[in-house]
């Protein structure tokens, strides 16, 4: 099975090979560092983000949908409303 455009061919008539895009040590790092954060703040928005940027021709079909982010966001617009200093976790690490 072949996701990429740029097709090749191999020795054995029947197997293909795709070129595609591959990121660097340094930039997978730096963006595993990113998502990671992103995770324990919930921020899906970020992750959804920084998978555009990273994955090219990454296209969501859809908007985020997700009952315990909707919660969380929920909580977040609450306590910045009242003026709480930090968001309610909805779990503990």
């Amino acid at each position: 099975m072949l996701i990429g455009e740029s097709v090749t061919g191999t020795e054995h008539p029947k197997i293909m090979r795709a070129e595609e895009e591959t990121l660097t040590w340094g930039s997978l790092e730096i963006l595993i560092t990113k998502l990671e954060q992103a995770c324990k703040k919930l921020d899906l928005e970020e992750i959804r983000g920084l998978l555009m940027e990273a994955v090219a021709g990454f296209e969501p079909k859809q908007e985020v949908s997700d009952p315990l982010w909707e919660i969380h966001k929920a909580r977040a617009s609450l306590d910045s409303s009242v003026g709480a200093e930090k968001v309610t976790p909805l779990f503990k690490e």
